[in-house]
């Protein structure tokens, strides 16, 4: 019996350690669960932060195209006092101040003509409060003279840079031959029809320049929005009032400064910073 007694003491003894070494081992095994988990996430992290960074950098480069693509939904754009057009004529109210009307995109902005400078930072200037006159040699006439009155506004810009007319062009390239587009001036309202649009290169100002035999006006912003690859351009003649009556456009409207191209979007953030 005292034999029997001695092997079941013995025996709950192991079954003892048994259980103990179970829990030891569970413990352990937990705890290397646990630190393979903590040692993943410090890879994680870095990876994660690596690519929020790559992320925010090429959103801030990039973000005028992806605003401008965006914005093309949005009819016309960002626009401060901007007026929705149900029809335009030239019997109806004629603005205080020059202007542009656009009834197939829905533009009515302002235009500041009278520019002395058109070097890129004066024209990007400018173009924080709306589409400009820009008058170039062979293409320096203003609503109602012969020659070409030139328009240009920005169909994308950086989201971050000032201005309320940053997409005011956007969907400049949906308008087509036939279609009609009205520029206030001198408190009257010139109709112009379209009758060609035509692509660029930003240096090839020499298109601008369509003789002084008729009254034009040519519309011109970025293409494709969110580039300054090339310039989109759409060329009117004027309908209304008759194109007889034009006058001479005076050499004394073109700038004393300009650029050798066509003043394109803004530069972005990072281009402000290092100097692009």
């Amino acid at each position: 019996q005292a034999a029997v007694a001695d092997k079941r003491e013995s025996d709950g003894e192991l079954s003892q350690k048994d259980a103990q070494q179970k829990l030891t081992d569970d413990l352990l095994g937990k705890i290397t669960d646990k630190a393979h988990k903590i040692k993943a996430k410090r890879w994680f992290w870095p990876v994660a932060s690596a690519v929020i960074v790559i992320f925010v950098v090429l959103f801030i480069q990039f973000n005028s195209v992806i605003a401008a693509q965006i914005a093309s939904f949005i009819s016309p754009g960002d626009a401060e006092g901007q007026t929705i057009i149900v029809g335009t004529g030239e019997n109806q109210p004629v603005s205080d101040g020059p202007r542009v009307i656009i009834p197939k995109i829905n533009v009515n902005a302002p235009v500041t003509y009278g520019l002395s400078d058109l070097s890129e930072a004066s024209s990007q200037k400018a173009l924080q409060n709306g589409p400009i006159n820009y008058p170039l040699n062979g293409a320096n006439a203003t609503p109602g003279q012969k020659g070409n009155t030139v328009i240009l506004g920005h169909s994308s810009a950086d989201v971050f840079a000032p201005g309320n007319y940053k997409f005011i062009f956007v969907q400049l390239n949906r308008l087509a031959v036939g279609d009609l587009f009205y520029l206030d001036y001198g408190g009257k309202r010139y109709t112009y029809k379209v009758t060609q649009t035509k692509v660029i290169n930003p240096n090839q100002i020499d298109q601008l320049n369509l003789g002084a035999e008729k009254p034009y006006a040519t519309l011109v912003t970025c293409d494709p929005p969110g580039t300054v690859a090339r310039r989109l351009l759409i060329i009117g003649e004027q309908i209304s009032p008759g194109p007889n009556a034009a006058t001479t456009s005076e050499a004394s409207n073109v700038t004393t400064k300009t650029s050798t191209t066509i003043t394109g979007k803004p530069k972005t953030l990072f281009e402000q910073i290092f100097g692009k």
